[in-house]
C-alpha cells in the first residue's frame, strides 16, 4: 500500500521548476491580497487622516453650525434631534453629545454613551473607554465657546462596519472570484510554461546533439536569464574539446615513442637467440635490461602526466616538503655518486604543509633525475627549498651542467620536446610532468640560470594551502 502511494505521489516529491514558479506567483497573489487589505486598513484607521476620523470631523462640524446658527436651546435641541433621527435612519454607527460650558448635557444622541468621555474641556482627537467599550472622540467647542460639541465611534463598531464591508463585497465578487479561480490558475501554468519554454528548447537542442559535436551552444535569441547557463555550457565544451584534443595528441605521441623501444627490444631479443656463446648473451641481456629500464621509465612518466592531468589524488594532505626535498635526494644518491656528481639540500630541517597528493614528490624526481641524468661528472645538483609569510613556498632546483639553449626553453614544457644537443638517453617527458604537477600546487613555474651562471635552474613558487 506505502509502495503504491509513493508512486502516486512521485510527481510531486520530484523537484519541478514549473511548479516552483506557479506556487511563489500564487504566494505573490496571496501576498498582494494581504497588502491591499493592510492598505484599506491603514486607510480607514489612520488617525486624524483615515476616513472613519474625518466622518468624526464632518459630523462635529455639522452639529457645531446647526448650534451655532440658532441661539434658541429648545431650537437646537430639535434640530439635533432632527439630525440623530437621521443618523438612525442611515445605521450610521456615530454619536453625538452636546453639552453647555457648565457641563449640562443639552442634547444627546440616541447612540451616544453615557459616560462622559474624556475631561470637560478636552477638544481635538482622543481616544476614550467607558463602561469597557473603547471609543475614538473628536471634540470642538462652538465659536462663542458656550457649547461643546463631542462626537463619538465605538471602536467595535468601526470593526464591524468595515467587517461587513468585506463581507458585502465577498458575498458579490466572491461567486465571480470562485468561477474565475480555475482560470487564473490555467493561465498562469500557461505563463509559467510561456516562461520556461527557452530553457525547455535548450534542453531539446542539448539532447538532439551527437555525443561528439563539442561546438560551441549558439542560440538566435539568448535570454538574460540563460545567459549565465549558456556561458558555463560552452566553457565546459571548450574543456572537453581541449581536454580531447590533448588525449588524441597523446595517445598518438605515447605510440610513436613506445614504437622504437618495443622494437628495439624485439631486436634485442632476436639477437639474444641467435647469439652462440656466453659473453655475447650476457652482452645482448644487458642490453635487454637496459632498454627495459628506459620503456619502464617511460611508461612510469605516461603515467604520472595522465593521473596529474586527470587530477587523481589531488586532494590536500600534511606533508613536510623539507623530508619530500631529502628523500628525494637520497634516492638519488646512489645513481649521481656513479656519475661523480655532488647532490645539495639548502633549506629549513622541517617545513609542514598541506600539499596536494604527490605533485611535490613527482616536481622534486623529474627535476632532479633530469640534473643527475644531464650533468657532466664533477657537477653539482642543489635543491633550496625556502618559506617566506609574504610570498609562500619557493623550491629552486640547480645544476652547473650543460643547462638548455635559451632558444629551447620556450618549448622544453611540451611532451616529448628535448632541447637540442643533448646526448643522454630519454623521453621528453620529465619537464610535462613537472609543469602538471606545479599546476596541481597552484605554482608558477621559471627557468632561470644554474649555479654559478651555469647550466639550469627550474623554480617554482606557490602559496600553500592554509
Amino acid at each position: 500500500m506505502s509502495m503504491e502511494l509513493t508512486k502516486t505521489l512521485w510527481p510531486l516529491a520530484t523537484p519541478s521548476i514549473a511548479r516552483r514558479l506557479l506556487l511563489a506567483l500564487l504566494a505573490a497573489t496571496g501576498l498582494l491580497c494581504a497588502v491591499v487589505y493592510g492598505a484599506v486598513q491603514y486607510r480607514l484607521q489612520y488617525p486624524e487622516s483615515g476616513c472613519f476620523d474625518r466622518e468624526l470631523h464632518a459630523l462635529t462640524s455639522a452639529v457645531l453650525r446647526v448650534v451655532e446658527a440658532s441661539p434658541d436651546p429648545r431650537a437646537v435641541e430639535s434640530l439635533a434631534m432632527g439630525m440623530d433621527s437621521l443618523l438612525v435612519e442611515l445605521d450610521d454607527y456615530r454619536s453625538f453629545k452636546v453639552t453647555r460650558r457648565d457641563g449640562h448635557v443639552l442634547v444627546s444622541s440616541r447612540k451616544a454613551p453615557q459616560a462622559t468621555l474624556g475631561g470637560p474641556g478636552q477638544a481635538g482627537y482622543y481616544d476614550a473607554q467607558a463602561r469597557g467599550e473603547h471609543y475614538r472622540v473628536h471634540a470642538a467647542w462652538s465659536r462663542d465657546g458656550q457649547y461643546r460639541v463631542e462626537v463619538a465611534q465605538s471602536l467595535t463598531r468601526r470593526q464591524a462596519a468595515f467587517t461587513d464591508s468585506l463581507n458585502f463585497q465577498a458575498s458579490t465578487l466572491g461567486p465571480a472570484l470562485l468561477l474565475g479561480l480555475p482560470l487564473y490558475l490555467a493561465l498562469s501554468w500557461l505563463a509559467v510554461r510561456a516562461g520556461l519554454r527557452p530553457l525547455l528548447k535548450l534542453s531539446d537542442d542539448l539532447q538532439a546533439r551527437r555525443p561528439d559535436d563539442l561546438q560551441p551552444i549558439t542560440l538566435r535569441h539568448v535570454y538574460a536569464e540563460l545567459a549565465p547557463v549558456i556561458h558555463g555550457l560552452n566553457t565546459m565544451l571548450a574543456r572537453l574539446r581541449l581536454l580531447l584534443q590533448r588525449e588524441r595528441e597523446f595517445l598518438a605521441d605515447a605510440a610513436h615513442e613506445l614504437r622504437t623501444p618495443v622494437a628495439v627490444l624485439t631486436a634485442q631479443v632476436d639477437t639474444l637467440l641467435q647469439a652462440s656463446n656466453p659473453a655475447e648473451r650476457a652482452e645482448v641481456g644487458q642490453r635487454l635490461r637496459s632498454g627495459a629500464a628506459r620503456m619502464t621509465r617511460l611508461i612510469n612518466q605516461l603515467l604520472a602526466l595522465a593521473r596529474l592531468e586527470a587530477a587523481v589524488d589531488n586532494s590536500p594532505v600534511p606533508t613536510d616538503l623539507a623530508d619530500v626535498a631529502r628523500e628525494c635526494l637520497a634516492g638519488f644518491e646512489t645513481e649521481a655518486r656513479a656519475r661523480r656528481i655532488d647532490l645539495a639540500y639548502v633549506g629549513p630541517d622541517t617545513l609542514p604543509s598541506l600539499c596536494p597528493g604527490n605533485a611535490l614528490q613527482s616536481v622534486l624526481t623529474n627535476l632532479v633525475g633530469n640534473a643527475v641524468r644531464y650533468a657532466d661528472p664533477g657537477c653539482t645538483v642543489e635543491v633550496d627549498l625556502r618559506a617566506d609569510p609574504a610570498q609562500g613556498v619557493r623550491l629552486l632546483v640547480r645544476d652547473n651542467g650543460p643547462g638548455i639553449a635559451l632558444a629551447d626553453r620556450k618549448r622544453v614544457f611540451e611532451r616529448f620536446q628535448r632541447g637540442n644537443g643533448v646526448s643522454a638517453p630519454g623521453s621528453g617527458l620529465g619537464l610535462s610532468v613537472v609543469a602538471a604537477a606545479a599546476q596541481q600546487l597552484g605554482a608558477r613555474i621559471d627557468l632561470t640560470d644554474g649555479l654559478h651562471g651555469r647550466g639550469l635552474g627550474v623554480r617554482l613558487q606557490w602559496r600553500p594551502v592554509p
